[in-house]
């Protein structure tokens, strides 16, 4: 399977971001949104994409106005009212999508949505958040890019950070760190950012949305792990199958150690 780079980062605004990219958009100004979804499906324009823009029931058709040209759809009509997402067949649902865009002539599809709607209830939200986690998996092979916007103001920040978390390219400020599908072969995602004692629930609950293989422990890449506490170690040394941290700080290793964490290796960074 080729796998290509992608981008991993907290951001300011979408330009710029390539045809496998992934990004999470918290919003409390919906102008901001809007000007932000028209510059990112602008580049997937320029990349050659299909674009995309999935708004809400009723405004989606206006929403862009004089921004943007782009096939538009409502969130009611893509997924109707109340959806509760299948995740891995919504994954197959945008794969098949992106290879009807290759062949129609394009290079990918490019989707920006203002997903609110699709995650109001705690079950909508969990499903949900798996969804994005195995998609971002595939996006890592397909020319699928996608901006996932969320309304902070109906949502609240508690559970925006949760959608947000799983997202290799996030909204500066929005989280503390990242927990999405890794671009190295031989990983099963890669962690970024730091892990504090603020961030303990929250963590706890993105390794809970995290598949875990039975067969060998969990492998991270934690090349772009700027710092990670006792805690979120104890709370990684829980999953049943182990974890090895990949190119982790030398305060994790020395923490694993005085800790005793038998089911944590770290293989520190040089």
């Amino acid at each position: 399977m080729l796998v290509l780079v992608r981008a991993s980062a907290f951001v300011d605004d979408v330009a710029g971001l390539g045809a496998h990219d992934h990004v999470c958009w918290p919003f409390h100004d919906r102008d901001d949104f809007l000007t932000q979804a028209a510059a990112f499906l602008r580049d997937g324009i320029e990349l050659g994409q299909r674009p995309l823009y999935v708004g809400r029931d009723g405004a989606a058709a206006a929403d862009l106005g004089d921004l943007l040209d782009v096939d538009v759809v409502t969130t009611r009509e893509m997924y109707g009212v109340g959806y509760v997402a299948d995740p891995s067949v919504q994954v197959e649902e945008y794969a098949a999508a992106t290879e009807a865009a290759l062949a129609a002539g394009f290079t990918g599809l490019r989707v920006a949505a203002d997903a609110t709607d699709l995650v109001r209830t705690p079950e909508q939200r969990d499903a949900f958040i798996r969804y994005e986690h195995l998609v971002d998996r595939r996006m890592r092979s397909m020319p699928f890019s996608a901006m996932c916007a969320y309304d902070v103001g109906e949502l609240g920040p508690d559970a925006v950070s949760e959608l947000a978390c799983m997202h290799p390219v996030s909204r500066t400020g929005a989280v503390p760190f990242r927990l999405h599908a890794s671009s190295e072969a031989g990983q099963h995602a890669s962690i970024a950012g730091e892990v504090d004692g603020m961030c303990d629930g929250l963590f706890a609950a993105a390794l809970r949305r995290l598949p875990v293989a039975s067969d060998g422990p969990v492998v991270l890449d934690a090349s772009r792990l700027e710092f990670v506490d006792h805690r979120a170690l104890l709370a990684l040394g829980r999953l049943s199958s182990g974890v090895v941290l990949r190119d982790a700080p030398r305060l994790a290793a020395r923490q694993v150690a005085l800790f005793r964490l038998d089911h944590v290796t770290v293989e520190p960074r040089s």
